[in-house]
């Protein structure tokens, strides 16, 4: 989501779990360890608003592949938990835009849009395989799941001390909060938000079907053949008399993680992350500065480290579209001095639009997936004290679209990061060019 509705119950139930009587049967025990567990993660851990970004919409800064605060992007949801974030998305937007000039309407409209969006999740079976659509990475979709469900007793109490307050001072040049104010005209009820939010996906799902449907037709647009005779023309990138199209690589951007790592460390007396980066490969190491307190469980002391590597395979210098791509991905333990900090490494593929610049990674349009029979479809590949350092070691697997112009580019991004302060890149850029300089490009 682009207002992350999990990030946003963190933010304000952080500091009160501990003291709220749940809505739902839910032990205090189990609230408690929850609700610590993600502060700690998030705030201590450095995992930062990675943790919260998921599919298409689900993330601060996140709505439809987009980071643009003023417009969502036009990649849809994942599955029916993503569909969520859409909606929690939209009635974000109509909340700021009904309740401008008057922060207590917009937060109260927002309080009714996170609780719409907890229930349209508890809505969904706690098996994300049988969702409609179902979510192709189960063991994250469930993750996601959990945190909503356990969050919701705690946000219940926010969202009636919220619904007690009665907004004022409205913004008289701003028809709907003015009708509001000299009709006497209550606030919009959740019934009523619902209405506009799906009346605004409804213009989402038009525009998004007007760009699809566009798209589908320049896949099979014509291009120009060494031959006269029409017939012998062939849709970009199929094999026949005309040319044959390929994504050939254009260049490499590498992002060594050093100026996000060192600016953390300036600023942090507690935490010092260190990343050593080679294409191909990364080590992020985590050091505790802080004071030791044996008293702690497990205890903490000074100097205390962990480090995560990751390693990953170059993809092929030419990809013909719409043909299977295989990369390797790994991701171990390299080593920790005490029981504590823990940490965890984490190692994904994305294939990345790409900015009007050449080299600037835009919007995801699809991802490398472990696609091996007998095991959990996932893209996102992770050890952690969870699956007790297990290191993981897979082969992922993926196919470019065709292109749809000649020079158009794509970017296949590999990511490895600690979900912190410790995050590194390999971005390929990939160009779509006729054989002759396909294998030209080889020769190099």
């Amino acid at each position: 989501m682009k207002y992350s509705f999990t990030y946003r119950l963190l933010c304000l139930l952080q500091c009160v779990f501990t003291c709220v009587v749940p809505a739902l049967p839910v032990s205090a025990q189990t609230q408690s360890g929850f609700w610590g567990k993600l502060t700690w993660d998030t705030v201590i851990a450095g995992e930062g608003e990675t943790r919260f970004r998921y599919g298409n919409w689900y993330g601060p800064g996140w709505w439809g592949g987009s980071e643009l605060s003023n417009r969502a992007g036009m990649l849809p949801p994942v599955d029916a938990l993503d569909a969520v974030a859409q909606k929690h998305d939209f009635a974000y937007e109509i909340a700021e835009k009904l309740g401008r000039g008057n922060k207590q309407l917009e937060a109260h409209y927002k309080a009714l849009a996170d609780v719409i969006a907890v229930k349209d999740t508890l809505a969904l079976p706690s098996d994300p395989t049988k969702w409609k659509p179902p979510a192709k990475d189960p063991v994250m979709a469930a993750k996601y799941w959990e945190r909503i469900a356990k969050g919701f007793p705690n946000y219940q109490q926010r969202l009636n001390e919220l619904k007690s307050l009665i907004p004022s001072r409205v913004d008289p040049s701003h028809p709907e909060t003015l009708d509001w104010f000299i009709d006497g005209k209550p606030p919009l009820n959740e019934k009523q938000l619902s209405e506009l939010v799906n009346a605004r996906l409804k213009a989402w799902n038009a525009q998004y079907a007007k760009i699809k449907a566009r798209k589908d037709r320049m896949k099979y647009d014509f291009i120009p053949d060494r031959s006269d005779d029409p017939s012998e023309k062939g849709p970009v990138g199929t094999r026949g008399k005309g040319k044959q199209f390929a994504w050939i690589l254009k260049r490499v951007v590498d992002d060594d993680g050093k100026q996000k790592s060192e600016q953390a460390n300036s600023k942090s007396k507690v935490w010092r992350t260190e990343v050593n980066y080679s294409r191909g490969s990364a080590t992020v190491k985590m050091i505790y500065l802080g004071a030791t307190n044996k008293h702690a469980k497990p205890p903490h002391i000074q100097g205390a480290s962990i480090a995560m590597t990751m390693q990953w395979s170059a993809p092929p210098k030419i990809i013909y579209a719409e043909k299977k791509v295989s990369l390797s991905v790994s991701v171990a333990l390299a080593g920790r001095s005490h029981q504590w900090p823990d940490m965890y490494g984490n190692v994904f593929t994305q294939i990345v639009a790409i900015g009007k610049d050449g080299k600037t990674p835009g919007g995801e349009l699809g991802r490398f997936y472990n696609d091996i029979e007998g095991k959990p479809r996932k893209y996102w590949f992770q050890t952690s004290a969870a699956n007790d350092y297990k290191a993981l070691h897979e082969t992922t697997y993926s196919q470019l679209r065709i292109g749809t112009k000649q020079g158009s580019l794509i970017g296949i991004r590999t990511t490895a990061t600690n979900g912190g302060n410790g995050k590194v890149s390999t971005l390929y850029i990939y160009e779509w060019a006729d054989e002759k300089t396909a294998r030209d490009g080889a020769k190099k």
